[in-house]
């Protein structure tokens, strides 16, 4: 096998990564996790949305794959918050049509910011950016192009968050995150069937307000109903981001409601 990278000569081993399908197809999937002191208070949703993405994907759940046994080295001498990456990509060769569905997976920590509340001031339609709703689309795919560009555009025009539409020209998310709208004492969000990805914060504010006798109502809406709503809120497993303004609506940014709602870790640190 010869390869090179950047104009440099690979050795064979180094090539070998080479021939990983997440990297050459976007085969796969990948899940970020926030650790508090080496636990992850949302981990049961992360592997409910595994669960449900692997055999979609067709890929086998990978035996070594047992969390959270294997956060424990991540928790050793941790005091404060981690990112926890983990990626699972579709094992052997083939071209598009894969030969296996065998899977392998990685994991990497690195030290994070506690979860976050801050408001978002500016805020815009992505234009360049069309989401497309699929049997596939909730999950966290490996390729995610379309939100690299979201968030570029998101520089380019200087607003500190984009909303993304689909195809029908539907609220789908935004720029990294779902979207919790309150109009007339009542939540909704965006419908997984819009094409948003199903996010374990999403669904874990959803569980508790069903809990709490206010559930979410899951919708199909167009950008016009945010110029008639009281609230909008990002959610991910970063923290609840409240917008400020979209056009000439200004929102209501207090978001206590929901706050208390978040796992203790999460309410300890906001």
């Amino acid at each position: 096998m010869n390869a090179l990278l950047n104009g440099h000569s690979l050795t064979t081993p180094e090539a070998q990564l080479l021939l990983n399908r997440g990297f050459r197809y976007g085969d796969g999937c990948f899940e970020t996790i926030m650790l508090h002191k080496g636990t992850a208070p949302l981990l049961h949703l992360h592997l409910q949305r595994l669960q449900k993405s692997l055999p979609l994907l067709q890929l086998n759940w990978p035996e070594a794959l047992q969390l959270p046994s294997l956060l424990q080295p991540f928790a050793e001498g941790s005091t404060e918050w981690q990112r926890l990456r983990l990626w699972l990509w579709r094992s052997g060769d083939g071209l598009y049509t894969p030969q296996s569905q065998e899977t392998q997976f990685a994991l990497m920590a690195e030290a994070s910011a506690p979860p976050q509340t801050a408001i978002r001031k500016s805020v815009g339609l992505c234009q360049h950016t069309r989401l497309a709703a699929s049997r596939w689309s909730f999950i966290k795919s490996i390729s995610a192009q379309a939100y690299v560009q979201a968030s570029l555009e998101k520089k380019e025009k200087g607003v500190e968050e984009l909303l993304l539409l689909n195809e029908k020209g539907e609220l789908v998310e935004a720029s990294s995150a779902n979207l919790f709208i309150k109009k007339r004492n009542r939540w909704f969000t965006p419908a997984l069937s819009t094409g948003c990805v199903a996010g374990v914060m999403r669904a874990h504010l959803m569980q508790q307000l069903l809990q709490k006798g206010e559930p979410a109502y899951e919708v199909h809406a167009l950008p016009e109903e945010l110029e008639k709503v009281d609230k909008v809120v990002c959610t991910n497993v970063g923290g609840l981001y409240p917008l400020q303004q979209y056009g000439e609506r200004h929102y209501n940014t207090d978001i206590d409601e929901l706050l208390e709602l978040l796992p203790p870790a999460y309410r300890q640190a906001l």
